[in-house]
């Protein structure tokens, strides 16, 4: 494995990928398509300089920008960005950086040559685009996880995993059908993301740099960070922004529970004289309201919105830093070891923007997590 602590160059390729290369399968469950990466076949010349970007608060988590010189006419094929390290002792090492859907809404025409900027979505995009013909429904007791996975495979995408949590049977039945894009299940990117996060206690998909789905258990900041930024060991640059987000917090919540048997209003209100966020401490009433289509007591709704009351408690602490390339990519926990700054801990990386071109993989990171500020 490269020591990316170690100084280095950085040169960059492109390549196309046949969609087809990917293969397609509709059978039963197996692990057929895990660690089917798809085939590059041919060298894409004419890119000069890209921007990419990796979001985890976005539905389809990648996105980017190429620059071009010439045309950039790949049909339906898709796009993938390589980069080749040389360190200082002459070893080697290969990067997949990222594999795209590419459009190009514009050519610019000069007296001699056209160049173009080029969009590049990740392969999320296909499923986000996409609706279902006639409605799905998931029978409770059901294994969520075949369900979900069908509905990636049949549109012809591909697992990253070979392992993950136990899956887990649907509690209630769930239906998806046709509807606005903003309805939950009105994509089949948004039902996907419904059964995983809803049923199987996963994050939102994302997509690994093979464009192939990836699904990961929700962030552990106690785990192993899978990389130490060091001020001592200089692969971060020296300004960063520091960012403490206390939008969040609210001194009033109220846990609705409505059926057609009638509606139950929990509330929970913060009081106290040492609460910087109460109502008397903070000046005003702030208020989130939390809607459920189930039925509860009125003792489970008062204790609901006190669990909520609390879970509003976690200031939103964020560090962006510009780093080379580290081999952390956006989800993975990491370590920030800034003792001069007064910022040490445990973060995820929310989003990440790699400039292609640069000498070093210049990479910008938003480091994020969630700090305890008060407990009711």
């Amino acid at each position: 494995m490269a020591d990316w602590t170690k100084p280095f160059t950085a040169t960059y390729t492109w390549w196309r990928v046949p969609r087809a290369s990917y293969g397609t399968y509709d059978g039963p469950l197996n692990d057929r398509d895990f660690y089917n990466m798809g085939e590059e076949t041919e060298q894409v010349e004419n890119i000069v300089s890209a921007t990419l970007q990796t979001n985890a608060s976005t539905e389809t988590y990648e996105t980017g920008d190429a620059q071009c010189v010439g045309t950039l006419d790949l049909g339906t094929d898709l796009l993938r960005c390589k980069m080749h390290v040389e360190f200082e002792d002459g070893t080697t090492e290969e990067v997949v950086l990222g594999t795209y859907n590419v459009s190009v809404p514009v050519y610019n025409v000069h007296s001699t040559y056209k160049d173009c900027s080029a969009v590049l979505d990740g392969r999320l995009i296909e499923l986000q685009q996409d609706m279902f013909d006639t409605p799905l429904v998931v029978p409770k007791d059901m294994n969520g996880w075949a369900y979900a996975a069908m509905i990636v495979r049949q549109r012809h995408l591909t697992f990253a995993n070979d392992n993950g949590p136990v899956w887990k049977a649907v509690g209630t039945t769930m239906s998806f059908g046709m509807g606005v894009p903003t309805d939950e299940g009105g994509t089949v990117l948004s039902a996907y993301n419904a059964i995983m996060t809803q049923t199987q206690g996963v994050r939102a998909a994302s997509t690994d740099e093979y464009g192939r789905v990836h699904f990961l258990a929700p962030i552990d900041y106690d785990s192993d960070p899978v990389w130490v930024f060091d001020e001592t060991n200089a692969t971060f640059l020296g300004e960063a922004e520091d960012e403490f987000d206390t939008s969040k917090i609210c001194n009033v919540v109220y846990a609705v529970f409505e059926t057609s048997e009638g509606t139950v209003v929990g509330s929970a209100i913060d009081t106290d004289a040492s609460s910087p966020w109460s109502i008397a401490n903070y000046g005003r009433r702030k208020v989130a309201a939390y809607t459920y289509q189930t039925n509860a007591t009125q003792e489970e709704a008062d204790a609901k919105a006190r669990t909520l009351l609390n879970g509003t408690r976690s200031i939103v602490h964020r560090v962006t830093i510009k780093h080379v390339w580290c081999g952390a990519r956006t989800g993975d926990v990491v370590e920030l070891n800034w003792p001069s700054m007064g910022i040490t801990g445990n973060f995820a990386i929310r989003t990440q923007t790699i400039e292609v071109g640069s000498a070093g993989c210049l990479t910008t990171s938003e480091l994020r997590r969630f700090e305890r500020a008060y407990r009711a």
